[in-house]
């Protein structure tokens, strides 16, 4: 699953990191058209109102900017190009120079050269993700007038980390591409037009936020929350009553704040007259960020893990990998693009089926799309780019090769059973949305799924816990472990909550106990393999061992 929101792994809980300033900091990002939608947008800015401005705008690399000279006019603000190490002032509006990216790292603006050649300069994406990592809910993020659809991806890390998320009205824009994309893919909380926008910040920043519930063994998270929960089962299917209530938390107070909603309460009285906000909610608990190759030196380690399982295998032998919480599916694409330049030539001899699941069955739409921006492989080496994806109308298309590898269905990680005989399992930046009781039990269903010597990836900030009898360290700083040949423990209590999806529950209790894997097991001995798809062959459910029958081209399933 997407990650109810895959994108914490990084500074979050780092002593060393510090906000040393309260203020909100307002990320823009603009590209062609941009000036036009900036002027109104700085005109109607106020003063006095505990924000910073930090603009980053595609610019020419190779011609001086004029963008602080031209917004000068525009605004009693103050304007200035962006300065390395700076700490940003309110009432202020710092311009990104020519040719470099621009970061908040320790509250301070940081600019450095772009990675490669591919995307735009400066990042948007990159610059969006830098604020959510270090201001998380401080932070509003704008994205304005431009083509192609950078500042996208970076719109859900400022989600995911409990920030606002604004695009300017696409009608109101010169070029559409940007605003269009922050809202189908990035989600952003509000539309507006350029003045609009700049009118509803101080309503934002001023308007009281209740601190995020902490995650407790010993306290429930309060009525109203459990109630939302309830709601957001009943309506959409998706159980999130194992998720840590920080995360749920969260994400309620951050659309209660771009609502202009005062209290929880009222929150859950509106959403019991908008059915539609409990889709929207849910979507933002499941925020799915994540990246190509995403911390370089853990691939390299998961690539020495790759050759090892290698050493095991001969031509006509199966190479199976789960990917839950897939995504948009850059992960899965890295394993894949790693499998082939292992492989090489030899790459076919075998039989490779990489399960690629999420519980976001948009997510798994767009993953198995297989359609990346430049901007999404800004931090790619160029080789693997010209090897593996092909440019065609603005985006990049991974190659027929890599996608015939992959399997995408949906799953819900917390209810329905494993894929198994795996020699690989990665799942990053996922299970530390979950509470402990959840971690443990899909720990026990991961060591069930892995073949004896099946290797565990996890994220940066994951550990297997109090799993260790199950699961032998491999490489302790990269998250990489090894199935321990023990009997995997018994595993009962994962919830198939079939609620009606008309009627919210009535009160607390518990959702009918489920099918465990057990019951997976007596399918399996007792009733023909079988699979529930849709008319252009897209998997929605499997029941048991169907892979013998099964060959899989563009993601998709066909019949031997």
């Amino acid at each position: 699953m997407g990650n109810p929101s895959r994108q914490k792994d990084s500074q979050r809980g780092n002593p060393e990191k510090t906000n040393p300033s309260p203020l909100y900091y307002v990320g823009i990002g603009a590209s062609a058209g941009g000036l036009e939608a900036l002027r109104p947008f700085v005109a109607n800015l106020p003063s006095g109102s505990n924000m910073t401005f930090i603009l980053a705008q595609h610019m020419s690399p190779d011609h001086r900017s004029l963008m602080v000279e031209l917004l000068i006019r525009e605004t009693d603000l103050k304007v200035e190009e962006a300065r390395h190490n700076t700490l940003p002032r309110a009432d202020t509006i710092y311009v990104a120079p020519p040719n470099s990216d621009i970061a908040i790292i320790n509250g301070k603006l940081r600019l450095s050269k772009p990675h490669n050649a591919i995307g735009p300069k400066p990042s948007v994406d990159r610059f969006f993700m830098s604020l959510a990592d270090d201001r998380e809910d401080k932070t509003i993020g704008i994205i304005l007038s431009g083509t192609g659809s950078d500042g996208a991806h970076g719109i859900k890390a400022i989600k995911a980390a409990g920030g606002i998320t604004i695009a300017q009205e696409p009608q109101s824009a010169k070029y559409d591409s940007m605003p269009k994309a922050a809202v189908r893919t990035g989600g952003a909380d509000l539309v507006l037009t350029p003045a609009g926008i700049a009118s509803q910040l101080v309503s934002i920043v001023q308007q009281p936020r209740a601190p995020i519930v902490e995650d407790t063994e010993d306290k429930e998270p309060p009525s109203t929350m459990r109630g939302i929960i309830r709601q957001i089962a009943a309506h959409t299917g998706m159980d999130f009553s194992n998720y840590k209530e920080s995360t749920i938390s969260r994400q309620i107070l951050r659309r209660m704040t771009a609502m202009q909603i005062g209290s929880i309460e009222d929150y859950g009285e509106h959403l019991s007259r908008h059915r539609e906000e409990l889709h929207e909610l849910a979507g933002n608990f499941l925020i799915c960020v994540t990246s190509f190759f995403r911390d370089p030196d853990a691939f390299e380690a998961l690539r020495e893990a790759i050759r090892g399982i290698l050493l095991h295998k001969k031509p006509g032998d199966e190479i199976r990998v789960w990917v839950p919480g897939c995504a948009s599916g850059e992960e899965v694409y890295s394993i894949a693009i790693l499998l082939a330049e292992e492989m090489g030539g030899e790459v076919d001899k075998y039989r490779i089926q990489i399960f690629a699941t999420d519980i976001n069955n948009d997510a798994v739409q767009m993953a198995r799309g297989g359609i990346y921006t430049e901007a999404a492989l800004a931090g790619v080496d160029g080789g693997i780019i010209k090897k593996y994806f092909t440019p065609r109308d603005g985006v990049f298309h991974i190659a027929p090769s890599l996608k015939e590898m992959v399997l995408f269905a949906r799953q819900d990680l917390a209810q329905d059973p494993p894929f198994v005989r795996l020699d690989l399992i990665s799942c990053r930046n996922l299970l530390i949305y979950f509470k402990p009781e959840l971690q443990d039990r899909v720990f026990r269903v991961f060591h069930y799924a892995l073949r004896p010597g099946g290797v565990l990836f996890l994220g940066k900030s994951e550990t297997v816990g109090k799993q260790t009898p199950l699961f032998a360290e491999r490489d302790r700083s990269h998250k990489l472990y090894v199935k321990r040949d023990v009997t995997t423990p018994v595993i009962v209590g994962f919830n198939r909550n079939k609620a009606s999806p008309s009627a919210p529950a009535a009160d607390d209790t518990p959702p009918t106990p489920p099918a465990s894997l057990g019951h997976e097991r007596l399918f399996e001995l007792y009733a023909p393999a079988s699979l529930l798809i849709t008319a252009d062959g897209e998997i929605l459910e499997f029941f048991g061992e169907c892979s013998h029958f099964l060959v899989f081209k563009k993601g998709r399933a066909d019949f031997n």
